[in-house]
């Protein structure tokens, strides 16, 4: 299939990293720093405040020295989730470089929500994940925390456990990894049982996900790969677990603690793959479904117009897959299995969180044929 160039359709971000089969090892590497690097803190949300409208200060909870860290993006948004400060307000204040009218509206909403409003009641606390110097997440102290690291490590082991009993040539293997501000997702290929949709040769793989920051879930789901072209869909989530842990006290919350609260989750992540990938639970389902989906015709320009109206996709996105179906014909054509190859063709040249939100539409074609078909 013809490569079309989509680049500039979602930019990419510094925090974006990349990690293919060859250097996986460097994905470890990476965690590892992160993990090591990585502090938490629950404090008073009364006790919080910034100096210049461009860090967070507040004392630290053992030492009560008072320390400060940049805000990272994700930070800034949900400090102005929590203070119900407007997005394009505050983004109107940065750009104005209004930050001293900044500084004041974050300390006096943080003061007004951290200060207990009804007799009896306690003072609020959150906790501040941070990341070698930066505030990457401001979150309840009810979050309970999932290191990259651990779950890395976790599915690997899981996954050498499944291949020991396989031939080599029919083992799972680590094709990518993606590291975001937000989330890291790692994805593997199972190479053990080809599946057919439409005559062409598919390979079932999994999508593990975790976000360590407020923004999502842990979970794992499966992912369908197409071989002509590396097009990638993925099914909604088989195992997702909610940060929601029990209230932590004000503290300092060490990589040691936190491992010791995530083993019930890896225990869980464990059971989730080898259940897919070895008992093939759920794969022979969504099999039939797409070729369902390359049974059902559809008018692709009506059908990418309406979604484009729901606000499924962007201008440029519907263009794009405009451009990627009539560049592949081999999809049967103008059918909606069609259309899903031609959003994941797209997808890849987004940013990491766009292309997993795409690619997981895609493989959700029972809910596009409601919609367009």
């Amino acid at each position: 299939m013809e490569n079309i160039d989509l680049t500039g359709i979602v930019p990419n971000n510094k925090y974006d990293e990349s990690f293919e089969l060859s250097n996986l090892p460097e994905l470890n590497l990476r965690l590892e720093q992160i993990m090591k690097t990585s502090e938490d803190f629950v404090v008073p949300t009364a006790g919080m405040m910034t100096p210049d409208g461009k860090r967070i200060g507040f004392n630290h909870p053992e030492t009560h020295a008072w320390v400060e860290y940049d805000m990272s993006p994700n930070f800034k948004n949900q400090m102005a989730d929590k203070l119900k400060i407007p997005s394009r307000y505050w983004d109107r204040m940065e750009q104005a470089n209004y930050y001293p009218l900044l500084k004041d509206n974050i300390n006096t909403w943080l003061m007004d929500k951290g200060i207990a409003t009804e007799e009896g009641k306690e003072a609020r606390y959150n906790m501040v994940r941070t990341v070698a110097g930066e505030a990457r997440g401001l979150l309840s102290n009810r979050y309970a925390v999932m290191d990259s690291y651990d779950l890395a490590l976790e599915t690997m082991k899981t996954v050498m456990e499944i291949n020991s009993t396989r031939p080599r040539d029919e083992r799972i293997m680590f094709v990518k990894a993606d590291l975001t501000e937000e989330s890291m997702y790692v994805k593997a290929l199972d190479y053990g049982k080809p599946h057919e949709i439409k005559g062409e040769i598919h390979h079932a793989g999994m999508v593990i996900k975790n976000n360590e920051y407020g923004k999502g879930t842990l979970s794992v789901a499966l992912m369908m790969w197409r071989q002509v072209c590396a097009n990638g869909m993925i099914r909604e989530a088989s195992l997702k677990e909610f940060h929601i842990g029990k209230p932590l006290k004000a503290g300092v919350y060490t990589q040691k603690t936190r491992s010791l609260l995530g083993r019930a989750w890896l225990s869980e992540v464990h059971d989730e793959i080898i259940g897919s990938m070895s008992n093939n639970i759920g794969i022979d389902e969504w099999v039939k479904e797409l070729n369902d989906a390359a049974k059902t015709d559809i008018d692709p320009a009506k059908a990418i117009k309406k979604m484009t109206n729901e606000h499924i996709f962007s201008e440029l996105e519907a263009n794009s897959i405009i451009a990627a179906m009539m560049a592949d014909q081999t999809a049967a054509p103008n059918t909606v299995y069609h259309l899903a190859n031609g959003i994941t063709a797209m997808a890849k040249e987004t940013n990491t969180e766009r292309r997993i939100e795409l690619e997981t539409f895609a493989g959700n074609t029972p809910q596009m044929i409601a919609m367009v078909a």
